[in-house]
């Protein structure tokens, strides 16, 4: 949240009356939340190409569905 409030204060020189304010504020916040999880998802598969083969499978058969995160 803090960082859409950002991400707004910085960009709101760039608003243009040809939207509503609340649909711009409601895109800046949906693409802050997609870039999240994007960078979340990167950091998951970085760390998880590092671990043992072993180690992944155990964690994948833990939590079978979370193994879309590890997948290429």
């Amino acid at each position: 949240m803090q960082e859409v409030h950002v991400v707004l204060w910085q960009s709101f020189a760039n608003f243009k009356d040809e939207c509503s304010l609340r649909t711009w504020v409601y895109r800046v916040a949906h693409n802050v939340g997609v870039t999240y999880v994007q960078r979340r998802l990167r950091a998951v598969n970085w760390i998880a190409k590092k671990l043992p083969s072993s180690l992944m499978s155990r964690l994948i058969s833990e939590s079978p569905n979370a193994g879309w995160i590890w997948s290429d």
